[in-house]
């Protein structure tokens, strides 16, 4: 067993950055990721190499080694020493999950590494979850291994020989550089990175004469496509048996076939060890197949000229197999062990045994796990160094600034980018994970507590944690910044973090940098940390202090439970910028209803949540308004995890949990095939005769009550003229006040936004909004939510600017008019003619090569930009012609959901308040200049512009605020169940102003509050506007359309060991699918194998309880199922349905479809379900059948 490391010899290696690699396992669930690290792990002592695979040493919770997963990422340091090269390395590894209920953990490992060793299960293939984290380490650029794992299972289960293994291999290697292709063929990567030729770390291993260098320089150049291809002469991909505890490179081959062949030359044994190459003895050279591509070496082509890598390379391996497992050959193994040269490296005692133990012992002596993945990962994975050049682009934001705080922050990327240990401190917090308080040494228990006085000292004499940047998670449990923390709890709480530049070290001060974090702004999401933070050397459980850790070095922070939610940016200065969000695979889509089991446990469940809140980088906690706390978890398996945790770990009390919580959405659809699309109409609807109608009824029934009351003149009226009878319905509907004017509907399924008074009346119509553009808004929501971010800092910016510079003052009281985001067009020209000297000022004060840099940012932003804007445009297009993309005013909810705010007042000139559009249409840096400079010289003939009488223009102005906040609250909350919209266009066609004096409208437009009556008016209205789909009848108007749920999809990825003797478990597998709704969208055999695998798509609702059914319905024959959240899909039934033709009376009677429809309406069941749940009024019996109640005493 090889002697324990010591954490300070690790401590050591961290000042040197060339010599650290910071990688990360990435895998499918059970492909072996947490077994080869076990046998990594065993190389520094820390386990017996023997019990290597069995311990699962970074499975560190109880329900991992239960349930045989891993189910939070765990790092810990490795020593290398690198036997040809005479030098050590730090090997920072984070285990990840591979379970996609756990995905965000792999976000975490992927933000914090340079490299990913990528495990593939060489049975089960390339996953659903190969491909999620091939695509994040794309994404982060982060340089990936491959690892070829369970080739034993090659030999004993599938029994194939050396050339269908090797086809079989080839298979899957094309595979995952097909993938890799396809992230190239989509996405463009920077190229000209500083990474050293891997040539150089060849020859070294090699230890031969440079012979064809050129040939070899041409084939590996160090561009950034070609550093992603896999291909085992490159030595970045190892095959592997984790279990039996060996790997190898074909570079470890080189010099035993190089002399078994009496070639010199051997680089050229190195390339001719995968591919179609084969050695032919009477010629005594290496021969290539005719064919250009390795992958048609098959069939007899493959058995006339077997290939090199079956024939010298798996056939040794094989004969290993052969005299251990598959038929024990004591004596051909030991002139094996002997041919091969490591007799005095086998333990005797092992070998003797037979078998596995025998096969352990010779394989991890001749091809040892360590020395062939730990070689891979010194050589193809960048040091921090040259990682940080290549990922500062994704790491650092672009954010704009005046001097000098744009030098700053170039500088401080700059020191990134160099991984520079001396300068400024930037750090980045990915989560915070809780250990318990006995897990820690006394050593570090003691730094802790002298850390929690301190800062228990600096809050009492300082107020500045009031402006912590947990107060984003306090807002949704209703605590403060200031809440006192329980320090007795047996819960400690650590950052997991990455130093990029400059070195942490104990005591000093630190600021928290939020993810909403601006350096314009310091005063907003941050907090400052005055007692600093205690670095730790994270192995495993175990947290070691040190005195320093420099740039380039994964490690925990300590001191940071109360400042730092989910993640932050750790710096120095508060002249630094937040590092980029993660990239996250999926949200939380499965939510339950907790409650204490005892109503007095209430404050210990809350505090739990609290916890569990700060311990969970992806659990959502929300407490509804009725008092429902709500956790959200990715899937059922994160949800027992969460549950669990509540339970033992934070809450410590018993908790009832409910049924789980589907989401849904709600929407409006076309009523038929044969009805028309609505579209939206841009011509100029006039509500002023609309009201003049209402004030003539009111009138009439004005004149109808005074006359019934004064004089009997409404009888009159109504008698007949010969009989002198009373009309009595006449009159009923003359004393009928007609219906308020803000509830009114009109012609076309239009509704009225009414402030008080009628002072702003806002005229909308609600209509499906058509598909292609939807799935546009969809597809793009990550780019449109970066956008709007960048706005809104923008914005932010040069309104700070122009207030400073006395700019916002020469506007008047347009500056004090409506809301920031829609203020008025006078001060969206001065801001942008700010932004334009902005950039002239800061574009001379950079030097060359930071221009550049700038230039392709900007170039890049407005890429993406434009993308969005052609694809909108297309969209827009295809739904017809009344659709105009120019009349875009706002998405949501959020500003970014599937809903779309139309702008139809002005048939004319568009607006400038269309945000949206202005926001996906802005021009370049440049062209924003010479508009700045061309309005700058044009702001008299703008403020005249200000002065003209269109009242409408002027007063859309003033309320755009208030209509945009109300569409944002009314897509939050729809009338059927009060869940969110989805797929719906909000049409504004008109806004009118009472007729008032000049003096009355200029107090109302200083009225701040009219536009908190214009947000609520709007909100109820297009509440109001959806729920006449469904009541048109009874206001005695058509629309064309109705209200429908929608149901979300998950997109599952099953897999079934079909097996004669254990029945047919593939049709109970597909009886499971069938009765739960799910739609098969593809099925395939593996070749040669008796895996079937099946990708489906199943409701949400569904889902749950899935993996149990299918385990018990196919004896464990099927794998547990992986779900990630798909596509929205609309339920073809109306919630409400009513019999009207004559089949349908005749099917359900005229008052049984109440009953027999409903039993089989899923989305009037659901959104029963949903009402009940939220408290919301339903249709539900309370008496189902009563009796009438009989007397005893009999009737005379």
């Amino acid at each position: 067993m090889p002697a324990t490391v010591k954490p300070a010899e690790l401590a050591e290696l961290q000042g040197n950055a060339e010599q650290v690699r910071n990688i990360c396992i990435l895998a499918h669930v059970d492909h072996g990721k947490t077994t080869l690290s076990d046998c990594l792990v065993s190389s520094n002592g820390i386990i017996s190499e023997r019990l290597a695979g069995s311990v699962r040493y970074l499975d560190s919770r109880a329900d991992e080694q239960e349930r045989g997963i891993t189910m939070q990422s765990s790092a810990i340091s490795l020593l290398y020493k690198h036997e040809r090269l005479n030098k050590e390395y730090l090997v920072n590894l984070i285990d990840s999950p591979g379970h996609v209920d756990f995905s965000s953990d792999v976000s975490t490992a992927v933000r914090l590494c340079d490299g990913a060793l990528v495990v593939v299960d060489v049975i089960e293939g390339v996953a659903i979850q190969t491909h999620a984290v091939l695509r994040q380490a794309w994404e982060e650029r982060l340089r990936p291994c491959l690892v070829l794992n369970k080739i034993d299972r090659l030999i004993i289960e599938r029994q194939l020989d050396p050339i269908e293994a090797y086809e079989h291999l080839l298979k899957i290697v094309e595979r995952v550089n097909a993938i890799l292709l396809g992230f190239m063929n989509a996405s463009v990567m920077a190229a000209g990175s500083s990474e050293r030729n891997p040539t150089a770390d060849v020859d070294e291993e090699l230890g031969d004469d440079k012979i064809d260098t050129q040939a070899w320089a041409l084939e590996f150049d160090d561009d950034e496509e070609n550093a992603y291809i896999f291909a085992p002469e490159k030595g970045n991909v190892v095959f592997c048996s984790a279990a039996d505890s060996w790997a190898f490179r074909t570079l470890d081959f080189v010099p035993m076939v190089a002399q078994a062949l009496g070639i010199k030359n051997r680089r050229k044994v190195l390339r001719s060890l995968w591919g179609n190459f084969w050695y032919s003895a009477k010629q005594g050279k290496i021969m290539q197949s005719k064919s250009t591509q390795a992958s048609v070496t098959t069939g007899e082509a493959s058995r006339q000229h077997p290939p090199m890598f079956a024939s010298y390379v798996l056939d040794a391996i094989w004969q290993i197999y052969g005299a251990t497992v598959i038929d024990s050959k004591p004596k051909k193994l030991e002139k094996i062990v002997t041919r091969l040269g490591i007799s005095e490296k086998v333990n005797r005692r092992e070998l003797n045994k037979g078998g596995r133990a025998a096969l352990r012992t010779a394989m991890h002596a001749w091809l040892p796990v360590t020395r062939a993945v730990l070689s891979m990962v010194v050589r193809c994975v960048p040091d921090p160094v040259r990682a940080q050049n290549r990922r500062a682009e994704v790491l650092w934001p672009h954010v704009h600034a005046e001097e000098p705080l744009e030098s700053r922050l170039a500088e401080a990327r700059a020191h990134i980018e160099r991984c520079d240990p001396q300068g400024p401190l930037i750090a980045y917090v990915t989560k915070i994970f809780a250990v318990q308080r006995s897990e820690v040494t006394p050593q570090t228990a003691a730094l802790l507590e002298d850390l929690r006085r301190k800062q228990q000292a600096a809050a009492g004499e300082t107020s500045s944690g009031q402006d912590l940047v947990s107060s984003e998670a306090g807002a949704a449990l209703g605590t403060a910044n200031g809440e006192e923390h329980d320090d007795s709890s047996s819960e400690l709480f650590f950052a997991f973090a990455r130093v990029f530049s400059g070195t942490v070290r104990p005591g000093v001060p630190v600021h928290v940098l939020g993810p909403k974090y601006l350096p314009t702004h310091p005063d907003r999401h941050r907090a400052q940390v005055p007692c600093g933070v205690i670095p730790l050397l994270m192995m495993n459980t175990e947290l070691v202090p040190l005195g320093a850790a420099p740039a380039g070095n994964i490690l925990a922070l300590a001191g940071l439970d109360r400042d730092v939610l989910k993640s932050a940016t750790i710096s120095d200065s508060p002249q630094c910028c937040s590092l980029t969000k993660m990239p996250s695979q999926s949200a939380p889509v499965l939510r339950v209803s907790l409650e204490p089991s005892n109503p007095l446990e209430w404050p210990q469940l809350t505090r739990g949540l609290k916890l569990l809140n700060r311990a969970d980088a992806v659990a959502e906690v929300r407490i509804q308004p009725n008092g429902e706390h709500i956790l959200g978890c990715i899937g059922e398996l994160h949800l027992e995890r969460c549950v669990k945790d509540l339970q033992e770990r934070f809450a410590k009390i018993e908790l009832k949990v409910s049924k789980p919580i589907a989401i849904f959405r709600e929407t409006v659809v076309v009523a038929g095939s044969h009805v028309p699309t609505p579209q939206p109409s841009f011509a100029p609807f006039d509500v002023r005769k609309e009201e003049t109608k209402f004030a003539e009824a009111m009138q009439q029934y004005t004149a109808a009550v005074s006359g019934g009351n004064g004089g009997g003149t409404a009888d009159a009226d109504a008698r007949d003229g010969e009989n002198g009878e009373v009309d009595v319905d006449q009159i009923a509907v003359k004393l009928t006040p007609p219906e308020p004017f803000a509830r009114r509907v009109l012609p076309g399924g239009r509704v009225l936004a009414c402030t008080g008074g009628n002072a702003v009346v806002v005229c909308l119509r609600v209509i499906p909004l058509p598909e292609p553009i939807r799935k546009v808004i969809e597809e793009s929501r990550a780019d449109l939510t970066d956008l709007l971010e960048e706005d809104d800092a923008d914005a932010d910016d040069q309104d700070a600017a122009l207030d400073a510079t006395g700019a916002g003052a020469e506007m008047g009281d347009a500056t004090n008019r409506g809301s920031r985001v829609h203020s008025s067009t006078s001060r969206a020209s001065a801001r942008r003619s700010s932004r334009a000297q902005q950039l002239r000022r800061s574009s001379s004060s950079r030097t060359q090569g930071e221009n550049v840099a700038e230039a392709e940012r900007a170039r890049r932003e407005e890429a993406r930009r434009a993308d969005i804007f052609a694809k909108l445009q297309e969209a827009f297009g295809e739904a017809g012609e009344d659709w105009d993309l120019q009349r875009l005013w706002s998405l949501g909810p959020r500003g970014v959901g599937p809903n779309v705010l139309l702008n139809a007042v002005d048939a004319g000139q568009p607006l400038a308040s269309h945000r949206m559009y202005q926001l996906l249409s802005k021009a370049s840096s440049a062209v924003i200049a010479e508009e700045g400079n061309a309005e700058g010289h044009n702001a008299e003939d703008e403020e005249d512009e200000d002065e003209s009488p269109e009242a409408t223009s002027q007063l859309l102005e003033e309320v755009a605020g208030g209509i945009i906040a109300g569409f944002q609250l009314g897509c939050r909350a729809g009338p059927l169940c009060e869940e969110p919209l989805w797929g719906t266009c909000v049409v504004v066609e008109q806004v009118t102003l009472k007729d008032a004096s000049a003096e009355e409208h200029a107090a109302l437009k200083r009225n701040v509050a009219i536009q908190g009556q214009v947000m609520s008016s709007v909100r109820d209205a297009i509440r109001r506007g959806v729920s006449l789909h469904h009541d048109q009848h009874l206001h005695g108007v058509d629309t064309g359309c109705e209200v429908r749920l929608v149901e979300g999809f998950f997109k599952c990825m099953l897999q079934c060991h079909v097996e004669s003797q254990m029945g047919d478990q593939l049709g109970r597998m597909y009886g499971v699918l069938s009765g739960r709704r799910a739609k098969i969208m593809s099925e395939d055999m593996w070749e040669g194998t008796s895996i079937f695998t099946i990708e489906a798509l199943v409701p949400i609702v569904e889902s749950f309880r899935l993996g149990d059914d299918l385990r018990r319905q196919t004896s464990g024959a099927a794998s547990t199922p992986q779900l990630l959240f798909s596509h929205w899909q609309v339920i073809p039934e109306n919630p409400f349905f009513r019999a009207t033709t004559e089949d349908e009376l005749e099917e359900f009677g005229e008052r049984g479809y109440e009953e027999s429809y409903q039993a089989h309406n899923r989305a009037y069941k659901y959104m029963q379900e949903i009402r009940k749940r939220k408290g919301l009024s339903t249709s539900e019996k309370v008496v189902v059948a009563a009796e009438k109640q009989r007397t005893l005493a009999r009737k005379k």
